[in-house]
């Protein structure tokens, strides 16, 4: 069973022991001793120290041969001999050897200290701690002795350190351990150069064979699940090592490969080629068993044309072929499962490849800079395809992606130049940043409704990409592309009819698109000076911005019911339409609308309406009359600006701001009632409204803006509450100014 692992610092007290220790308490045949400060007397012990008050009192105090017992009788009482105390035997350069025995549990903090003439010392199983720097320049020291391997490796190496120390982890700590300065390790009296760890052993403490030139071989069991630092630092010709993997990185001067005619192999991978040969057989197995093709292995065979893998080989591993500039040809068997990163990046002559139904992976940049490659199939079994893994590979013209993949790495296919199409399938859920960025001939893409992770920058730089299937989501993504559908001369994108390309002057719109009803989009008329009659059919739902403006020759149109929006600048400038009908459903008159409808003469605006835009009929120069329906609660600004015919306008009670501008120069108006509703009349109402002659303000108006009835010059009576006097003989002048007939009629 193994030691329990020792604390690295001991406690202040301990520490003054090792440091500041006063003068021996007893001797007995030579060797001083001191007392603990509190004696158990059912295990009374003692620690082994120097003569004098400190440890250079007397030189050499302690020299020859010396043998430590492991108990000692003094005054009638047998004292267990626990430890050796920190500098017991510092500086005794006339000390040749010494035997410790058995029993004894630890050395001191520099106990062994420049001893310079220190040529042997044994140290049994049961030391288990070694004080920092305790064998410091004991540089004549050849010989050690120890009974256990194992022992050996669980040694806390470095104890009894002073704290300014504690953290150092530095070759000051190796001098605790007095193989730093031999030339030979004895076990049980037998000289050890080849070194066999048992297989109780779970790890080796650091520092346990630092510096031990003297070892050739070791063999460390797989049970060694860990290394302590610098545990074979300096082990120079320790080239045979027979170790777990994982343990490898312990032993950089060790040859753990065994070569097969020209090939490398180690633990059942190939990890070089020796060979100068152009065209490369590989070998149908390693030792009896499949093997794996290692990282780097063919890496940099720039003479490298072609090679055959047999059916033996498992994987390609990370840059296996990296940089083999003039590899034309390889054939990957059935077997092989992966290939790794950059297994065959920058092979820039390699034309062709086929990657069998067996490979369920394919790394980053595993193809990448393979410049002359024209096509590859990507196998079923593969699930995501790698960053950079087709980076580069400027004449690969074509490739297809399984239904399995459902990722695509960054820059997957970036600066694949020749590449005309791919068809990316459902189930890929990601495209990764600057996947398919400069692909430059690419002309045609379709992505899935399962992608839900698109990269920035993915077809960025893809300049003659315009056919594009894809999710709404993304058709930011393709600014060149055109998304749309022809129907006739109709133009549609998804369900809205954004362009009409015919040349007729009559037109009839498509019933349905697909089977479903549509939106007449933005502009999707705009400015068809040709036009002159449309009949809109019953499945188009709403009339976007600006649909129909500019259409100058447009005379008539029909509106069906089923329209329930009507956008902003709809029918603005049709100025040879005459009349036209709002159907019942739709809810408001969007802002200029109707605006510069200069020869239309009526309108009738349905119940359904309960707001009317801003300028809706601003320069409807023909129209004569209207009616606010009481739905109705809100009238934008300059909404019948300029309508210089428009003789009345009843509005409904529901409304309950006139906002500025309304009637703005409406020059006929001749009378208008404003229903008891209305709080506010806005700046510059009815401006210029020079025909009005009369009206009536209801006392629920509780402002009245700068020039509402400015340039009203024949009105003759406003009526309007009492509560109003002293307001307007503030403000009358900019309320009715240029108004010289105007008298005040107030009202309770």
């Amino acid at each position: 069973m193994m030691r329990h692992a020792k604390q690295l610092l001991l406690t202040a007290a301990m520490l003054l022991c090792c440091l500041a220790a006063s003068a021996h308490d007893f001797e007995v045949n030579g060797i001083y001793y001191d007392l603990p400060e509190q004696l158990d007397f059912a295990d009374p012990v003692v620690t082994v120290t120097f003569m004098g008050g400190s440890y250079d009192s007397y030189k050499n105090e302690y020299r020859g041969h010396v043998v430590i017992p492991a108990s000692v009788k003094y005054r009638g009482t047998i004292y267990r001999v626990k430890e050796i105390g920190g500098h017991a035997f510092q500086e005794c350069d006339a000390l040749t050897s010494v035997v410790i025995s058995n029993g004894i549990e630890s050395i001191g903090f520099e106990a062994f200290r420049n001893c310079y003439g220190l040529r042997s010392i044994t140290i049994p199983a049961s030391v288990q701690d070694f004080g920092y720097l305790g064998f410091a320049n004991c540089h004549n020291l050849s010989e050690v002795h120890i009974s256990s391997i194992a022992d050996w490796c669980d040694n806390n190496f470095g104890a009894y350190v002073n704290p300014v120390y504690a953290f150092k982890r530095d070759i000051e700590f190796a001098a605790s351990n007095p193989l730093m300065y031999t030339e030979n390790l004895y076990l049980n009296g037998k000289r050890v150069t080849k070194l066999v760890v048992p297989e109780s052993v779970r790890s080796i403490s650091a520092y346990a064979f630092v510096s031990c030139e003297f070892l050739t071989s070791a063999v460390i069991p797989s049970t060694v699940s860990d290394i302590g630092y610098l545990a074979f630092d300096g082990c120079v010709n320790l080239t045979d090592v027979k170790c777990p993997t994982h343990l490898k990185s312990y032993f950089p001067k060790a040859v753990f490969t065994v070569r097969v005619g020209d090939f490398n192999f180690e633990d059942g991978v190939l990890v070089s080629y020796l060979g100068s040969s152009s065209n490369v057989v590989l070998p149908n197995d390693f030792q009896g068993k499949k093997y794996a093709i290692g990282n780097s292995a063919f890496s940099g065979c720039r003479k490298l044309a072609s090679v055959i893998i047999p059916e033996g080989v498992t994987s390609i591993g990370e840059g296996a072929f990296y940089n083999c500039g003039s590899l034309t040809s390889i054939n990957i068997p059935e077997g092989v499962m992966s290939i790794e990163t950059s297994a065959f990046c920058d092979c820039n002559s390699l034309t062709s490849i086929v990657i069998p139904e067996s490979v369920m992976s394919i790394g980053d940049n595993a193809f990448s800079g393979c410049s002359s490659l024209t096509s590859i199939t990507i196998p079923e079994g593969v699930s995501s395809i790698e960053n950079s893994a087709f980076s580069g590979c400027r004449k690969l013209a074509s490739v297809i992606i399984p239904e399995g993949v459902t990722s695509i790495g960054d820059f997957a296919f970036n600066n694949c130049s020749n590449l005309t199409s791919i068809t990316i399938p459902e189930g890929v859920t990601s495209i990764g940043n600057d996947a398919f960025r400069d692909c430059s001939s690419l002309t045609s893409i379709t992505i899935p409704e399962s992608v839900t992770s698109f990269g920035e920058g993915a077809f960025s730089g893809c300049t003659e990409l315009t056919s594009v299937e894809c999710p709404k989501r993304f058709r930011g993504h393709f600014p060149n592309a055109d998304f749309s559908v022809m129907v006739g001369d109709f133009k549609f994108l998804d369900d809205i009819l954004v362009r009409y390309a015919g040349s007729s002057s009559n037109v009839v719109l498509p019933n349905y698109f697909q089977g479903k009803k549509y939106a007449i989009g933005e502009k999707a008329f705009y400015d068809c000076s040709r036009l002159t009659s449309i009949v809109i059919s019953e499945s188009v739902t709403s009339i976007g911005y600006y649909a129909f403006s500019g259409c100058r020759s447009l005379t008539s149109i029909t509106i069906p019911e089923s329209v329930t929006s009507i956008g902003s600048c709809a029918f603005s400038g049709c100025g040879s339409l005459t009349s036209i009908t709002i159907p019942k459903g739709v809810p408001s008159i969007g802002n200029f609308a109707f605006s510069g409808c200069s020869s239309l003469t009526s309108i009738t605006i349905p119940e359904s309406v309960t707001s009317i835009g801003r300028s809706a009929f601003s320069g409807c120069s023909s129209l004569t009359s209207i009616t606010i329906p009481e739905g109705v609660t809100s009238i934008g600004n300059s909404a019948f600006s300029g309508c210089r015919k428009l003789a009345s306008v009843i509005i409904s009670k529901g409304v309950t701001s006139i906002g500025e501008g309304t009637f703005y120069n409406c020059n006929n108006l001749t009378s208008i009632t404003i229903p008891e509703s209305v709080t506010n009349i806005g700046n510059g109402t009815f401006e210029g409204c020079s025909s009005l002659t009369s009206i009536t303000i209801p006392k629920s108006v509780t402002k009245i803006g700068d020039y509402a009835f400015s340039g009203c010059r024949n009105l003759k009576t406003v009526k309007i509450h009492q509560s109003w006097k002293s307001e307007l003989e503030k403000r009358r002048e900019k309320i009715f100014k240029d108004c010289p007939k105007v008298k005040m009629r107030y009202v309770k």
